[in-house]
């Protein structure tokens, strides 16, 4: 899948949480992105998705670090940890 606009947009860490069936420590690296395509190719760790309007959030079941993620999103520009990602950028 071709993307662009990608925006650095978070960087949380997760140490043995409750909120997960495993006890990890997971660090998450999220980034936002654009494409022009609508087709979802999930790999073996996901079983679904869904397209929903960024407002409509909180009808989800969401574990907290996503929960924290998309409400970071929904800040936009005022996100102070959003960052432009230089991509397929060569020197």
């Amino acid at each position: 899948m071709d993307v662009y606009d990608v925006k650095l947009i978070g960087l949380q860490q997760c140490t043995y949480s409750n909120d997960f069936h495993e006890k990890r420590h997971f660090i998450f690296i999220d980034f936002v992105c654009r494409t022009d395509k609508t087709e979802v190719v999930l790999n073996r760790e996901h079983q679904e998705y869904v397209w929903i309007e960024i407002d409509k959030i909180e009808t989800l079941m969401l574990e907290p670090f996503t929960r924290k993620l998309l409400n970071e999103y929904k800040t936009g520009k005022r996100s102070k940890y959003l960052k432009d990602v230089l991509y397929n950028y060569y020197l």
